[in-house]
């Protein structure tokens, strides 16, 4: 079930998916928050349940223990993007070009949190008629994650800019750090910013980051590299030229992205949020089967601010493209990325 409310200058829809026992973990201060944000017109139920598969995760297929599954204790909430056309997929006003939904002005990073909030707020209610309990959220502190598949994983690098310290840790999937120009050119709210600046400044709170690209995404530059278009890749540069043409309100140049290779991208990100440089090389990266997938680089774990430890994971999977990893229940980005969160809770 998808739920509409007005925000911004927009209604605006949402959905979200939660354990049946879920006010039991409320109690004992254990239940998870995880938002996950689609990719660029890609439809939110969709991306829910046959890409992320939700259910599974909820349902503990992707933990099984003794042939057992372990349901994990987690609200999964999915925002969905803004369209002119359609109510169930759309874009994001950082990353992807937002096309007819540009000119309105919509804060994407704002509905992002009143998402959240409403879903809170509806818990707590439920709460209190259930359970004749109080609280001032239903989420642990330290167990608010967030993440996101390409024009969505772009999202995530703004929402963490804007709202240090809110989420614990965060994974981005299929993207890189910077993001497009005309985010920034007609967005009031972040006026002086340039497009490197997306991350949290120095002395901000800490936030662990998994990000994850596959070795052949022709949508985005996973190692050491350009092309001609700064930083722009082709298939990216030609979906500008496309779709914006010679008849836009603006030229098509300005919707090249000027983002960096993975690379430069988690060196310049975990310098920002920890002042550390990367641990050491890359090393490979194995599954939980211990077939190796690709070649991995660990930051050397920085601090919250409460002094306890941060780290960021960059990823290249050998030989995938733009799609959201998934190989079996045991393999998948879902898992890999949830195992990841429990790490800093």
């Amino acid at each position: 079930m998808l739920f509409t409310f007005f925000q911004g200058v927009a209604p605006r829809q949402l959905a979200f998916v939660f354990p049946p026992d879920w006010y039991d973990h409320v109690e004992d201060g254990t239940l998870a928050l995880l938002v996950l944000l689609h990719g660029g017109n890609q439809d939110v139920t969709d991306f829910m349940t046959d890409v992320v598969r939700i259910f599974d995760l909820l349902q503990g297929h992707f933990h099984v223990v003794s042939g057992v599954p372990t349901p994990q204790k987690l609200v999964a909430v999915f925002p969905a993007g803004l369209s002119r056309d359609s109510v169930i997929a759309g874009q994001w006003r950082a990353g992807h070009i937002g096309g007819d939904c540009d000119p309105i002005g919509n804060d994407d990073v704002s509905f992002v949190f009143a998402c959240v909030d409403l879903v809170d707020q509806m818990l707590l209610r439920e709460l209190k008629r259930l359970k004749g309990l109080t609280a001032d959220s239903v989420f642990a502190p330290r167990r608010r994650f967030l993440t996101g598949f390409s024009g969505g994983a772009a999202l995530v690098a703004h929402v963490l800019a804007r709202r240090p310290g809110f989420f614990r840790a965060a994974a981005m999937h299929s993207h890189l750090f910077g993001g497009y120009k005309h985010a920034f050119l007609n967005d009031p709210l972040l006026p002086a910013l340039n497009l490197e600046n997306n991350v949290p400044a120095q002395g901000d709170p800490g936030v662990s980051l998994f990000h994850l690209v596959g070795s052949v995404d022709p949508k985005v530059i996973p190692e050491n590299g350009t092309t001609a278009n700064s930083g722009t890749p082709l298939d990216a540069k030609e979906a500008s030229d496309a779709y914006v043409g010679s008849t836009g309100v603006r030229p098509a140049a300005d919707y090249y992205r000027l983002d960096l290779s993975i690379d430069d991208g988690v060196e310049a990100w975990g310098a920002s949020v920890f002042a550390y440089l990367p641990a050491g090389g890359w090393v490979p990266f194995r599954d939980s089967t211990g077939r190796r997938q690709g070649s991995m680089r660990v930051f050397t774990p920085g601090t919250y601010a409460d002094g306890t430890s941060a780290g960021v994971r960059q990823v290249v999977l050998r030989g995938v493209g733009h799609k959201w990893w998934y190989v079996s229940d045991e393999v998948n980005a879902t898992k890999v990325f949830w195992d990841w969160f429990q790490l800093w809770t």
